[in-house]
């Protein structure tokens, strides 16, 4: 039967897959807060650590655990599990499974070994992680940085506020961001500092994107044609970046022996880095970065900031955000939700599409936040939860992609390098890759549903019409 858990976990490290922690667990009374437990062993131990405060829940997890007790010698030694996960969050719910295998009393080390080597000729792939630390992973965080007020203030957008004052605000600020990350981009020496300059342009192209068709500006195009080229720049190096990533945490749940094979792959990755890396920097030096910042430059200075700087005329009354975001959102709406009669059973081509409309809808929820208020912050977490789902789907699909290409010919240099044991490997890792795709898909409704349903669109609406 159902019941609910509560349950102290030491943060002990996993060699391997193998977990070795302190674990305490009680089931709770049927009703009871979880968030509030006043005595017992649990209490006795969180208590000095939280002393006056309380918890908060940052997620819920639902877990449906099948069982079957494995013995040694006519004493049962390990509890294997089958748990399929369910962890939910501002309306979103994703899945994910995982098997299990805990050692008990009468168990021996040696059994969880077996065991384990059994799970890997079905190449099934050891987790370091704890179900928390992969249902946070999996839902972008503890969420206490989401909707909060500073955010929501960031442009000093009014509902009353012009267009055009609008769109310079919002693009000015992106700007500033974009040109503050450039310094440490040349230096390299945080990846991070490269994506939150890729992000910037990104949002600088949305920005023009929205606003476009109500300006009527043919500089604007001029804005937008520049910054595609730094976009694409900064994503050359960026995606290398990602492919590295992924490669070395999925790396760290392998062996010593594959761990080494996968070097390889990652050598001829970062060498290809190593060449974008250049690319950018002759990029930042060279005369088409300077036109993009010369003619932002240019198009700040002509372009009014304030809306007392706009001439109107007594019949074309220029218009104001709260005119125009409700069709903007809701435009940016459609497109996503018009996926619905071909999302079935489509390509991957076809979820890719998806998710660049996402991100477009995404932006114009984030971009509009101080004018939408807080209750369109939940609304905005759903869209980015798909979008997040569908980037998994796409990484793992031109991950997989990029390692057949390197297996077909991995060129001159690394031929003798791709010995049999690599090729093993990495076929291995391409397996997996294959893995991760077809639970993006199977799992794909989770994430839609809550986007392209009923609730959605009601929310939305009133939330738009009250504007």
């Amino acid at each position: 039967g159902q019941k609910i858990l509560a349950t102290v976990k030491s943060l002990g490290g996993a060699d391997q897959g193998l977990h070795r922690r302190e674990e305490i667990e009680i089931a709770l009374p049927e009703g009871a807060d979880p968030t509030h437990i006043v005595d017992g062993p649990i209490h006795d131990r969180i208590g000095p650590l939280i002393g006056n405060k309380s918890l908060r829940e940052i997620c819920e997890i639902n877990q449906t655990r099948q069982r079957r007790m494995l013995s040694r010698d006519h004493e049962e030694s390990v509890e294997l599990s089958v748990d399929e996960v369910k962890v939910s969050r501002d309306g979103v719910t994703k899945t994910f499974f995982e098997i299990e295998s805990e050692l008990l009393e009468e168990g021996r080390e040696e059994d969880l070994l077996l065991l384990k080597n059994s799970f890997e000729e079905m190449s099934l792939t050891p987790v370091a992680d704890s179900k928390l630390e992969r249902a946070l992973s999996l839902m972008g965080g503890t969420g206490k940085d989401k909707g909060t007020s500073s955010d929501r203030k960031k442009f000093g957008l009014d509902g009353d506020d012009t267009i055009r004052r609008g769109f310079s605000r919002i693009l000015r600020f992106y700007y500033r961001r974009f040109l503050k990350y450039e310094k440490a981009v040349r230096k390299d020496k945080d990846i991070e500092d490269l994506h939150r300059m890729r992000v910037a342009s990104r949002r600088i192209r949305a920005v023009i994107y929205l606003f476009r068709p109500q300006l009527r500006d043919s500089r604007v195009k001029d804005l937008d044609r520049v910054m595609r080229r730094a976009t694409q720049q900064l994503g050359e190096v960026r995606d290398l970046d990602v492919l590295l990533e992924k490669l070395a945490q999925y790396g760290e749940e392998q062996k010593k022996d594959a761990q080494s094979d996968l070097e390889v792959l990652a050598s001829f990755w970062a060498q290809r880095r190593e060449k974008t890396r250049k690319d950018l920097t002759d990029y930042l030096d060279g005369s088409k970065f300077r036109k993009l910042r010369e003619e932002f430059q240019a198009f700040f200075k002509s372009f009014p900031k304030e809306s007392g700087d706009i001439s109107q005329t007594e019949f074309h009354p220029e218009k104001r955000i709260r005119h125009v975001v409700p069709s903007m959102v809701w435009k940016a709406y459609e497109e996503v939700r018009g996926f619905e009669t071909v999302i079935k059973d489509a390509p991957n081509e076809t979820f890719h599409a998806l998710r660049i409309e996402a991100k477009h809808l995404r932006y114009a929820l984030e971009m509009f936040s101080e004018v939408l208020g807080e209750e369109a912050d939940e609304l905005t977490n759903r869209v980015v939860a798909l979008q997040e789902h569908l980037g998994t789907l796409q990484d793992s699909e031109v991950t997989a992609e990029l390692l057949k290409a390197f297996l077909d010919d991995p060129g001159k240099k690394w031929k003798g390098q791709v010995t049999p044991s690599v090729q093993k490997t990495l076929k291995s890792y391409r397996r997996h890759l294959e893995k991760i795709q077809r639970h993006q898909k199977w799992s794909f409704d989770e994430v839609w549903d809550p986007v392209s349903g009923e609730d959605f669109r009601k929310r939305l609406s009133d939330i738009l019409s009250r504007l």
